[in-house]
C-alpha cells in the first residue's frame, strides 16, 4: 500500500454520506470519504455484527 503525503485536515463526519452493510448477522454503517486513491472510512457496528467477507487488501484502522 502507499500512502501519499497529503496535508492535515478536520473531517466533520456528519457531512459524509452513510451508508447499511447487512454482515452476517447485524450490519455496519459506514460513512466514507475518499482523498485521491485513498478511502477514509468511519465505521460503526450494531451489536452481534459479524462481517460476512473477508479483504485481503491492506488496512489501516484506529479504533475509537
Amino acid at each position: 500500500m502507499k500512502i501519499p503525503p497529503l496535508p492535515f485536515t478536520v473531517t466533520d463526519w456528519s457531512n459524509a454520506p452513510e451508508s447499511k452493510h447487512p454482515g452476517e448477522s447485524g450490519y455496519a454503517l459506514w460513512r466514507t470519504i475518499n482523498i485521491g486513491d485513498i478511502h477514509i472510512r468511519q465505521t460503526e457496528c450494531s451489536a452481534g455484527y459479524l462481517v460476512d467477507h473477508w479483504c485481503d487488501r491492506g488496512h489501516i484502522f484506529m479504533f475509537l
